[in-house]
């Protein structure tokens, strides 16, 4: 997924990716054997921010920074990818891992399956590739008729939060250092709303003629917009409430939050300075900065509680 965000934003930002372990980690380059690391998705990884929040974080501390963070990563990224033995084996050598809540639509359940812990996997019973985003939208909008039951959605939501909190508890639990749990969104635990009329009007409209067509005619004017679309799933982590996140909480050993929607939408220019693109998804440099002051005190408490 590194490479794949090097090569989408090369004419934006340079990612300083590097191998270690097999792995293509988000740079600069770590050689300390004193370090925090930190799991997470694609906030985490720093999608067009030149300083993401750990890069901050290590600098202000003098300490080695080890960032795992992998676009569209749910827990079982970390716990069931063919990767996943290497990173929890990294996660475990640091003196504090900080675990972002990442989304809940990149979760296992009765009707999507994401073999690697990420967004892609295909639909079940009838294995057809697809992203999760699609296997929920085609619930809502009738192009999975078992969205037609109530009880069936219901049922579902139920499901897909009882994996979730698994396993978060789960990828918590498989870590022996410290661990700090950390919210990063545009919005509040308590704030969520499933799923957005607005954007099942916006889905309606692309699948129409009329929608591809207008879309087509964007991107030859070079004004389609990169950034993810607002989410029928609403905003990130997509999926997770406030009383999930209650039950993972008391696994880790600090929690911060972050909720800020600051220097959204994001300019984003080439080397020549010239704005072709903005960023309306990921959280912008701005609200890196922000997370980071957030961290630093509970990063400096438990690193000098761990060295006594």
């Amino acid at each position: 997924m590194g490479k794949f965000y090097q090569a989408r934003d090369r004419e934006f930002i340079d990612y300083q990716l590097y191998e270690l372990d097999g792995l293509t980690l988000r740079g600069p380059r770590c050689s300390d054997s004193d370090f925090i690391a930190y799991l997470g998705a694609a906030q985490t990884f720093g999608t067009y921010c030149a300083e993401p929040f750990p890069t901050l974080i290590g600098r202000t501390l003098g300490i080695g920074t080890i960032n795992l963070g992998r676009g569209g990563a749910g827990p079982d990224y970390y716990l069931t990818s063919q990767d996943s033995q290497t990173l929890l084996g990294i996660a475990n050598r640091a003196r504090l891992v900080v675990v972002q809540v990442m989304s809940g639509r990149s979760i296992n359940n009765s009707v999507f399956f994401c073999g690697s812990g990420a967004s892609k996997g295909h639909r079940l019973p009838d294995g057809l590739p697809m992203r999760s985003e699609q296997v929920w939208s085609d619930l809502f909008l009738g192009e999975d008729r078992r969205g037609d039951d109530p009880g069936f959605l219901r049922r579902l939501i139920e499901e897909n939060s009882r994996a979730y909190v698994e396993k978060m508890v789960q990828l918590l639990n498989k870590i022996s250092v410290p661990t700090i749990l950390f919210w990063f969104s545009e919005r509040a635990p308590d704030d969520y709303r499933f799923p957005s009329q607005q954007r099942l009007e916006e889905l309606r409209f692309s699948r129409t003629m009329r929608g591809r067509l207008y879309a087509k005619v964007l991107y030859k004017l070079g004004m389609w917009d990169r950034s993810p679309k607002p989410s029928l799933l609403g905003k990130f982590p997509h999926l997770v409430t406030e009383p999930m996140l209650e039950m993972i909480r008391p696994f880790a050993d600090a929690f911060v939050a972050c909720s800020s929607q600051t220097g959204l939408p994001q300019p984003l220019q080439n080397s020549q300075g010239v704005t072709v693109n903005y960023n309306r998804y990921y959280p912008s440099p701005e609200m890196h900065r922000q997370a980071a002051d957030k961290l630093l005190p509970i990063c400096r408490a438990l690193l000098d509680s761990s060295s006594d």
